[in-house]
């Protein structure tokens, strides 16, 4: 689901402010139209269903961050983080 999310340096004000934007999701008809058009998607033809769902695939984006990234590595399942 497309939302936005601010990054706050202030816990106690931004608590408030992240409140008040999933106050806005909540009352937002995007979920209700997500919901809609992924049924309209799978009661399509088999091969129109693919088609529609690679391509949504292909445009997806996952997160935009102006975070830095963790400064301690760590190890995962035997993986560094920094190799």
């Amino acid at each position: 689901m497309p939302i936005t999310l601010r990054l706050i340096d202030d816990y106690k004000s931004g608590f408030s402010e992240i409140n008040a934007d999933m106050t806005r999701v909540k009352k937002s008809l995007i979920p209700f139209g997500l919901v809609n058009m992924i049924a309209v998607v799978m009661a399509c033809p088999h091969f129109i269903r693919d088609y529609l769902l690679a391509d949504f695939g292909d445009k997806m984006t996952f997160i935009f961050s102006n975070v830095p990234g963790c400064k301690k590595p760590y190890t995962l399942n035997g993986l560094d983080s920094k190799k």
